[in-house]
């Protein structure tokens, strides 16, 4: 899927992905996240350093892409636990709350929250 307009949103799309793979399959958190962290690496490397507003705003897209796959239209097929998703749910509000201010840290903070 592609956003026509914003790379942010095509970036933060992919990411959720794989960091809602990382909830549901916590033994893979690891590779996900190295995963994730190798895709934004190399997203960034091609973005001008005066586009430094793209983390951030793919920050503000992958914590409400997130929520929506708990709780919007568009449920994640796989995210069916309760606890799995009041864990995910809980995950996004926080992101949505007090976002990091770097991709790496989501993964390294939902690594911790997966467990």
């Amino acid at each position: 899927m592609t956003h026509f307009g914003d790379p942010a949103f095509d970036a933060a799309f992919l990411l959720n992905h794989l960091l809602l793979k990382s909830f549901y399959r916590p033994a893979w958190s690891g590779a996900l996240g190295r995963a994730a962290l190798a895709f934004w690496e190399a997203c960034r490397a091609g973005v001008p350093e005066e586009c430094g507003w793209i983390e951030p705003a793919t920050l503000g897209h992958l914590a409400c892409l997130l929520l929506a796959r708990v709780d919007g239209k568009s449920p994640a097929e796989y995210i069916t636990d309760p606890s799995l998703r009041a864990r995910t749910r809980e995950f996004a509000r926080e992101l949505i709350l007090a976002p990091p201010d770097h991709i790496a840290d989501v993964f390294d903070q939902a690594r911790r929250c997966a467990a």
